[in-house]
């Protein structure tokens, strides 16, 4: 099936058609080097966790800008790059509901929050922020959205970040994200490869015992580093655990051509442990299968969306972005109108047959411009 509603989807209710864009008033980017942004595909440096605390970022004259042109549908003086899920190609407010998994901010079931704590006490007061159109914002962000390592040990063919640099958050970053755990309501670690750092498991744990035991925590991954014992300890620590797993194909060849440093068996062997765990509890939403869709793997979705549906896990389509003349077909020539027409259909109909939730489609057909 297509993504649905939820009652209580914090997306849905706020982020809503002809309205600014939320992030500056809720989120925070935190790059390796502890470069701070309001997105990752926003170019303007709100400045460095090294050098100041989140909350003097956090209201400093960089960001109040930043509120302002959001709030005039100024998202190219804003600082935005074009190919975000919520401008879909255009410089403006979003014109209809964007689907909340097609979005970069993750979202948030207010209500699961503990309604005296700090956390669900700060995101009320960023609700009133952004309402009130406040430039000098009340509350402190609500999401952090961590690239804690740059480190990878994938070689993927889409991806042009240097995976050979040993940068990754330092003790005096990991320290302003631990004492902002009180107030967030989710966090997100990606890389990189996030288990390439030797004590990731413990700032997951870290973070987990200083915020609301409902925050949302959420490990992008490669999968290649996990097995069950990893998995199975970093799902009992306290707090709402979540995975997201890369894997760009369906079949061994695709995935290993890919993510040519890593092995298709390993990746979906993690894919697997995970849905039984996530069988075993009796949820839906403890792991989501990351496709980034490309010229590659095109001809796969269809398989993979049947594959995802049999292990009962969500999947959600991505599309590649960036200057890659062989593989972004959504920039370059490489899919005639026709036959991406065809694709959609399949994979449609795909997602109307499967009993998992299919994300994204909406999102790949905006940004398909050949």
């Amino acid at each position: 099936m297509h993504e649905t509603s939820c009652e209580h989807s914090f997306l849905e209710s706020l982020q809503t058609p002809g309205k600014p864009c939320i992030h500056p008033w809720f989120y925070l980017w935190i790059n390796a080097a502890g470069d701070a942004t309001v997105c990752p595909q926003n170019r303007i440096r709100l400045g460095s966790l090294e050098q100041f605390s989140l909350p003097e970022l956090w209201n400093n004259e960089t960001i109040r800008n930043i509120r302002q042109s959001f709030l005039e549908g100024d998202y190219e003086k804003g600082g935005c790059e074009r190919e975000c899920p919520y401008l879909r190609g255009v410089y403006t407010h979003a014109a209809q509901p964007i689907p909340p998994r097609e979005l970069i901010f993750p979202d948030i079931d207010p209500r699961r929050l503990d309604p005296s704590g700090k956390a669900s006490s700060n995101l009320r007061q960023g609700i009133e922020d952004y309402r009130s159109q406040r430039l000098y914002a009340e509350a402190l962000p609500a999401v952090l959205d961590c690239q804690s390592i740059l480190a990878c040990n994938a070689g993927c063919i889409m991806c042009g970040q240097p995976h050979a640099s040993k940068l990754k958050h330092s003790p005096k970053i990991k320290d302003e994200i631990e004492k902002a755990g009180q107030y967030l309501s989710a966090i997100r670690w990606q890389g990189g490869e996030v288990f390439l750092d030797k004590n990731f498991t413990h700032d997951v744990q870290v973070i987990g015992e200083a915020g609301d035991e409902a925050m949302r925590k959420i490990i992008i991954t490669n999968g290649s580093l996990l097995d069950a014992q990893k998995i199975d300890a970093i799902l009992n620590l306290r707090g709402d655990t979540r995975f997201i797993v890369s894997m760009d194909g369906a079949v061994p060849e695709t995935v290993n051509t890919i993510r040519y440093h890593l092995d298709h068996a390993k990746i979906f062997g993690t894919i697997t442990v995970l849905a039984d765990r996530q069988k075993q509890v009796g949820r839906n939403d403890l792991v989501l299968w990351n496709y980034t869709v490309m010229r590659s793997n095109i001809d796969e979705v269809t398989l993979a969306i049947t594959i995802a549906d049999s292990l009962g896990v969500d999947i959600n389509l991505a599309a590649i972005q960036g200057n890659y003349p062989n593989e972004n077909f959504f920039e370059f020539p490489l899919v005639e109108p026709e036959q991406w027409e065809r694709y959609l259909v399949s994979w449609e109909a795909s997602a109307a047959r499967a009993s998992i939730t299919v994300s994204g489609i909406e999102g790949l057909r905006h940004r398909y411009r050949c």
